[in-house]
């Protein structure tokens, strides 16, 4: 399973909220630390890359619930930056196809992963891909004035196709690998700032639903109904498990196997 995003991603839920369940290593679950160039055992606080060591995200209870359906060995691949734009801007926080650096980061930290996955014989593909982005594209503005949520569609669907094209040409995964993008819950100024006849936040979220609507196995998640903040902005620690949750379970809805356990464990919600 790999992810991909910004703050929320990367989380800022304090782990001193964290669950009991999610606390020390997990069963089953292993995360790409980059800074090791090694796979380990997830544990929060240690390894799990929030935006600071204090901090998690969605990756803790997505895994804890992916390991437990499996009931085998799992491992994420995570990558996050604050405030990072997918827009084609080439600066050096966008993860736009091809030119943006923390595209290449991504896709560097994918190769890695597998490098060393295949070093110590262990054979791995991506069953799917989550993408927690799109706020920074709400409201950035390019050089000329044009607001970036207007090409937010087209640069998900390019984002997309290109993703999926270089993992399966890589042996990574499949051409049509489950695509799982979540739709922000943000509804403070100047996110819901009215540009063009509609609120910034409703078009980004618009483009997310048409763009995983136009992509075989693609889905757009809805998180207005769990979401609680921090700071307006931000995911507090019930919200992260919520939202990892959530996705496990749609990520797991793939496989016939697991529907009915999925099912199951809905109360987690």
């Amino acid at each position: 399973y790999a992810s991909a995003g910004q703050s929320n991603e990367g989380g800022e839920a304090p782990i001193a909220s964290a669950p009991a369940n999610l606390l020390g290593p997990l069963t089953d679950a292993y995360i790409y630390n980059p800074t090791a160039a090694a796979t380990q055992q997830l544990e929060i606080g240690v390894n799990n890359q929030g935006n600071s060591a204090s901090m998690f995200g969605p990756e803790m209870e997505t895994a804890r619930v992916v390991a437990a359906a499996w009931g085998r060995r799992i491992m994420l691949i995570k990558h996050a930056l604050s405030g990072a734009h997918l827009a084609n801007d080439d600066l050096a926080d966008s993860f736009y196809p091809l030119t943006g650096t923390q595209w290449t980061t991504q896709l560097n930290r994918t190769i890695a992963a597998f490098a060393y996955e295949r070093g110590q014989g262990r054979e791995c593909e991506i069953y799917s891909f989550f993408w927690f982005q799109n706020e920074a594209d709400m409201i950035g503005v390019t050089g000329g004035g044009a607001l970036y949520v207007s090409s937010y569609q087209s640069n998900l669907n390019l984002y997309t196709d290109t993703y999926r094209d270089l993992i399966s040409l890589r042996g990574f995964g499949r051409s049509n690998l489950r695509f799982i993008a979540i739709k922000s819950a943000i509804a403070i100024v100047p996110y819901t700032t009215v540009v063009n006849g509609s609120p910034l936040n409703v078009q980004a979220n618009n483009a997310i639903q048409a763009a995983c609507d136009a992509n075989e196995n693609a889905q757009a998640m809805w998180i207005a109904d769990i979401a609680t903040f921090i700071d307006g902005i931000h995911l507090d620690a019930p919200a992260q498990v919520k939202v990892g949750n959530r996705r496990a379970l749609i990520a797991l809805s793939s496989f016939a196997p697991f529907i009915a356990w999925a099912a199951k464990v809905r109360n987690y919600i």
